[in-house]
């Protein structure tokens, strides 16, 4: 995975977060974790967690991936984050629709991922999805 697709990954997880106007200890651990695996400083992630909320220079577009496989990823990871705090906020839900259109992805395949992962219990010990891109 290069480096422009490893960005637009994090800040894409950056956006998404912030879709509910909050950051809650959940979504902070998981972004923390998705960072590790991009490979990306800890007191970067830090800093970013810190800033997505009033950073209001941030490109608000759903990122685009060289390879659909990623953009798969992200949605799948994306849905994770979503469900982390057990609240989802239709915010989110449009951005990863349009994230997924961005990256012409099936919209059968989009919905049936969002109906799988939203039954789906996110917890520390499960593995992100990028991380199977990665290796």
């Amino acid at each position: 995975m290069n480096v422009l697709d490893k960005s637009h990954y994090f800040r894409g997880v950056l956006l998404l977060m912030r879709k509910d106007f909050k950051v809650s200890p959940e979504e902070k651990k998981f972004v923390f974790k998705l960072g590790k695996t991009l490979g990306f400083d800890r007191e970067f992630v830090d800093d970013s967690i810190k800033d997505i909320l009033y950073n209001e220079f941030i490109d608000e577009k759903p990122p685009k991936f060289t390879d659909p496989k990623i953009a798969e990823c992200f949605i799948k990871d994306g849905m994770r984050l979503i469900v982390s705090d057990h609240a989802i906020d239709p915010n989110e839900m449009k951005f990863l629709e349009k994230t997924a259109q961005a990256n012409s992805l099936n919209k059968d395949w989009f919905e049936t991922v969002i109906n799988t992962e939203k039954n789906n219990v996110y917890n520390d010990e499960l593995d992100l999805e990028i991380k199977s891109f990665i290796e």
